[in-house]
């Protein structure tokens, strides 16, 4: 009798037929309508920064008049002996330096607390795509308390630079430089913050470069913006006298950082960070 050849029971080898190619076209599939449904890259960095300019501005209302000018003023001891003349020129000199003490402590605390909100904002979205926790809590404490010492300390120094050096034929000038070394910083310590937020620290460097460059894009928006929506109100000031005027400032500065570090951060490795397993 002849045998029958025997049948093995180990599985064949997997084939590169067109079931194996429909398999990988299905996990493409898959993959593309995952990444569909998380919308447009942009879209979560536009909230965060919304969010953070609301915020900004919010506590900005209550913080301006919290710091009159009026109270900052002082007298000579030989005040009330000067003259009519003499008199409205201390006068004049007395509330000019009010004015700019009073400004110095606004704009520290103001964006002080902007780089706060926005850097926090930026450090929680940042793990936004990973597993851990542990980077959103050391971005967004660890970035919202450099984004508030930045935009208080920068602000403390720039502020009185700018009533040092500011006439009337300097232009925007000086206020663009005041402006853009205070946002220009909080920029960077928000994409500080975004880069720590993130699993991965390649994208470190481009979420700083790209926190600095696009406050200094909306600096250039809010100083254009600000001449041609407001031309009747004291704008031409480290911090504006009007709320409309500060609402803007906040818009301008917190969606442009939070846009631009965001896609740059993002595009340096072509996503968002991927998620670890378990």
């Amino acid at each position: 009798m002849n045998a029958e050849p025997a049948q093995s029971n180990s599985p064949s080898p997997p084939t590169d037929g067109p079931e194996a190619g429909a398999a990988d076209l299905g996990t493409e599939s898959a993959a593309s309508a995952r990444g569909a449904a998380r919308g447009p890259l942009w879209l979560p960095y536009l909230g965060a920064g919304l969010v953070a300019a609301l915020l900004g501005w919010a506590a900005g209302e209550w913080i301006y008049p919290a710091f009159p000018f009026e109270y900052e003023a002082v007298y000579p001891a030989n005040y009330k002996t000067l003259g009519g003349y003499q008199k409205e020129a201390m006068d004049s000199r007395i509330q000019a330096l009010a004015r700019g003490a009073a400004d110095r402590k606004r704009a520290a605390a103001s964006f002080a607390w902007l780089g706060f909100v926005l850097a926090a904002s930026l450090g929680w979205m940042g793990n936004r795509a990973a597993s851990s926790t542990r980077s959103r809590i050391i971005g967004a404490v660890a970035g919202g308390a450099v984004g508030a010492a930045t935009g208080a300390a920068v602000s403390w120094i720039a502020v009185p630079l700018f009533y040092r050096y500011q006439d009337p034929d300097s232009g925007l000038l000086v206020l663009f430089l005041t402006h853009a070394a205070i946002f220009g910083s909080v920029g960077a310590a928000s994409g500080l913050a975004l880069g720590l937020g993130m699993e991965d620290r390649s994208r470190l460097g481009p979420a700083i470069l790209g926190g600095s460059l696009g406050a200094l894009i909306g600096t250039m928006a809010l100083e254009a913006s600000n001449s041609l929506a407001f031309p009747l109100m004291r704008t031409f000031e480290p911090i504006a006298s009007q709320g409309a005027a500060r609402g803007l400032s906040y818009a301008c500065v917190a969606v442009s950082t939070a846009l631009a570090s965001g896609l740059a951060a993002e595009w340096r490795q072509g996503g968002p960070t991927p998620r670890r397993p378990g």
